[in-house]
Order: structure tokens, then sequence, then C-alpha cells
């Protein structure tokens, strides 16, 4: 990936435009947290509008 596009095969480039997609905070509670389904501790964020 270079120059804003990503060559999926030779001499196909598709443009690109790379965002955060996951974003996650570190809660005061023990154990693991995941990020699906998105809560408290954030999640997904991939959708643009």
């Amino acid at each position: 990936m270079t120059d804003r596009y990503a060559e999926i095969l030779p001499g196909i480039r598709i443009p690109t435009a790379p965002f955060i997609g996951t974003i996650g905070l570190a809660l005061d509670l023990p154990d693991d947290h995941p990020l699906v389904p998105p809560s408290a501790q954030g999640g997904n964020m991939d959708l643009r509008h």
C-alpha cells in the first residue's frame, strides 16, 4: 500500500483512505473486556458518515 492506493493484483490498484477501526479504553476492572459488542470500553468504530 503506497500513495493512497493498495495494489490487490499486479496492475490493479484501489484507492484507500485509512482510518481508525477499533477504539478501546482500559477499564478499572479485573479480567478481559472484549470490544464486541461495543460497550463502555469502546468497540468497532469503522462506520463512516
